[in-house]
């Protein structure tokens, strides 16, 4: 027993108690026995008061048990602390990476003056001379407006209905490939897809119905398409693409007559959408890759090739159908209710707009419709038509932040 290892002398001479740390306890609860059963027999041959200093053996235990006490409280305050930091550091990580503001300013027209100056994603035909390539311009928008900004987009009556129901007429049995405006004819074209059902026609741009429409040959699946004027400035052309045949058509834009075909290449040697910068006179043609691909008007040949980069960091792959709009290029991507606000030097998303409560999946799937593919400019600067693969219905609306 720890009690019975007390050394005493005859001289009440108290010697220094060698007890582990582990057992103050028990000697303490074993002392109080002690105690407890001298008090019933004072005659306890292993047991004698008079033999002992218990005020200094008490004592000694009190120091000990402080000493350890105030041990393990200081261990205790600097694990606290440690948690505390811990704690800090964590909060400030998630302040820091997930609450980021709603919107964002765009940096001055200098400072992205300065990193267009070195568009490193952009790849230039070896064989095109360099004098001949128009140098693009490009703009800052006053806001970068992102996916997790929900709906920023307003619905525009052009039909004077006054009412909530702002639908323009579409029909539900084309699979649309590509919308484009005429502000000359006043006229919306519409190329629409799938083998034996490809088509492109020319539609009232207030009612939506269709004026004149013409078939493509039933071993085309039409896709994109785009108005234009002849070099000549003196008729309006469409030029249509088609999807892996590699094959594209001109039309005339009054009658829709097929005048000329081509052969095109790509990165993947598809064609998706095309739209036209008229002020560098180049029509701009994606492939469901990463990249923009930038041909000359008249001959048709491949300028160069900018890779296009989400605003998550990701490449912007499945672009589809295109438009554009203020020196920024607009894109669908298949199979996402977005648009996407492009820059056509750097090839970064400035915007990314949400439009999936435009027509929600939920609702369209019971009509049998597809995903949002068609955009393109109107009579009226920042109005856009919108619609989808054989949706029943056309849109009119502005983009918030983007003008």
């Amino acid at each position: 027993m720890i009690l019975r290892n007390i050394q005493m002398t005859s001289k009440i001479e108290f010697q220094p108690l060698q007890i582990e740390e582990d057992d103050f306890d028990e000697f303490i609860d074993e002392f109080d026995t002690q105690l407890e059963n001298d008090n019933d027999d004072d005659d306890d041959d292993e047991w004698d008061e008079s033999n002992i200093d218990f005020d200094m053996a008490l004592e000694e235990i009190r120091h000990r048990r402080r000493h350890r006490h105030r041990r393990d409280s200081h261990c205790r305050n600097i694990w606290y602390g440690i948690i505390f930091i811990v704690v800090v550091v964590v909060v400030g990580i998630i302040l820091a990476v997930y609450i980021v503001p709603r919107r964002t300013r765009i940096q001055h027209d200098d400072q992205d003056s300065t990193s267009s100056n070195h568009p490193s994603n952009i790849h230039t035909d070896s064989n095109a001379n360099d004098n001949s390539i128009a140098q693009p311009t490009t703009t800052s928008p006053k806001y970068s407006v992102q996916l997790s900004d929900g709906k920023m987009y307003e619905l525009i009556d052009i039909q004077n209905k006054n009412q909530q129901d702002l639908k323009i007429h579409h029909d539900k049995s084309r699979f649309t490939q590509g919308l484009t405006y005429s502000k000359h004819s006043n006229i919306l074209f519409e190329s629409f897809g799938l083998y034996g059902q490809s088509g492109l026609c020319q539609l009232d741009p207030i009612t939506g119905m269709s004026t004149k429409c013409v078939n493509v040959d039933r071993k085309y699946f039409a896709e994109g398409m785009q108005v234009y004027m002849d070099k000549h400035g003196n008729e309006e052309k469409l030029i249509q693409i088609t999807w892996k045949e590699q094959m594209g058509f001109i039309y005339n834009a009054k009658t829709l007559e097929h005048l000329e075909s081509f052969e095109f290449t790509t990165k993947r040697n598809e064609g998706w959408g095309i739209c036209l910068d008229e002020e560098n006179h180049e029509f701009v043609v994606s492939d469901g890759s990463e990249y923009l691909h930038f041909w000359d008007v008249d001959s048709l040949a491949e300028k160069r090739r900018v890779k296009v980069q989400r605003m998550n960091g990701e490449p912007a792959y499945k672009m589809n159908e295109l438009e554009f709009v203020h020196g920024k290029v607009l894109a669908n991507v298949w199979y996402e209710d977005v648009i996407l606000v492009i820059d056509p030097v750097t090839g970064k998303c400035e915007s990314e707009y949400d439009l999936s409560t435009l027509w929600p999946r939920a609702e369209r799937n019971k009509e049998h419709a597809d995903v949002l593919n068609g955009i393109s400019v109107s009579k009226d600067d920042g109005i856009l038509y919108i619609t989808g693969k054989n949706w029943d219905r056309m849109y009119t609306m502005k983009l918030k932040g983007f003008s």
